[in-house]
């Protein structure tokens, strides 16, 4: 038997899997921040990377797909966090949410598995100029998943209304076409998350107060600026000195950034990058109904 395969690389499902571990993490997340898009990755990752890695070294599948499993549970576990640290601490940007509903995502290891075996029993001609490409593709995808993300608290009050000539039903369905549903139109305090972009890529999340004034009219105050989440580069993580820029943001610049990034979206039908919870759930949208 061969040691390695490079032509399963090539194969239906394994291409698949990459384009949506690539479309998801540099697309759907940002279009359609929700549940789903949340699991997609995982599922994907899993199926590559021990498909991947038993392509290269046929004769320790089994094991190879095992360690897979141990290595995922170990890193959605709180016992990964030394290590977090450590490689956050040395500028490797790796990061992760402990989310055990992630756990789910195993499931596809079997199939992976399967899948494998089934495709050992054929062998294709493939370029050999395309094999390096495909494995540099799917160990930058697999890596780019857990890129390093760093939040930054301000609970910052502020105190800012901005009057919507739409009613509160139609605010909220120009953030649902793209973003989900939310739960109740009766509540008043929400949660609101959107990006804005300064020195780096931030997604916001503020408390706001959202009634109507009458039946073309929505109030929306923005009551406080709750933290941030910064995304760090693929190797250098999170920058310093943009988390401090960050930091010293004054409550007008949050206003103006508002102002930017939520207000004028929402006014102009553009609601990108935007979604709403709220506030009673504390989940985003989504997760749960």
């Amino acid at each position: 038997m061969k040691q390695s395969r490079p032509d399963l690389l090539s194969r239906p499902l394994f291409i698949l899997a990459l384009g949506l571990l690539l479309l998801n993490d540099f697309y759907l997340k940002h279009e359609f921040s929700n549940f789903l898009t949340g699991k997609l990755s995982d599922i994907a990752g899993l199926f590559l990377f021990p498909y991947f890695l038993s392509s290269l070294r046929i004769k320790w599948t089994k094991t190879i797909y095992w360690i897979t499993a141990f290595l995922f549970l170990f890193w959605k576990s709180p016992f990964s966090q030394d290590l977090i640290n450590w490689s956050q601490a040395i500028g490797i940007g790796f990061n992760r949410v402990i989310d055990y509903s992630d756990l789910l995502a195993l499931l596809v290891l079997p199939l992976s598995l399967r899948y494998f075996q089934k495709q050992l029993l054929t062998e294709r001609r493939i370029n050999k100029y395309l094999t390096a490409p495909l494995g540099i593709i799917t160990l930058f995808a697999i890596w780019a998943t857990s890129l390093q993300r760093e939040e930054v608290e301000l609970n910052l009050k502020m105190n800012d209304v901005y009057e919507l000539k739409m009613s509160k039903t139609d605010f909220f369905n120009s953030i649902n076409a793209k973003y989900g549903y939310h739960k109740n139109l009766n509540d008043s305090l929400f949660y609101l998350h959107f990006v804005i972009v300064d020195e780096s890529r931030i997604d916001l999340s503020v408390l706001s107060t959202i009634t109507s004034v009458d039946s073309k009219t929505t109030k929306v105050r923005l009551d406080e600026i709750l933290y941030g989440t910064m995304t760090g580069g693929l190797f250098s993580g999170v920058d310093k000195d943009d988390v401090e820029h960050f930091k010293s943001i004054s409550a007008e610049e949050f206003k103006a950034h508002f102002e930017k990034y939520f207000i004028q979206p929402i006014e102009k039908g553009r609601a990108k990058d935007i979604y709403i919870e709220n506030k009673k759930t504390q989940y985003p949208m989504g997760i749960n109904e």
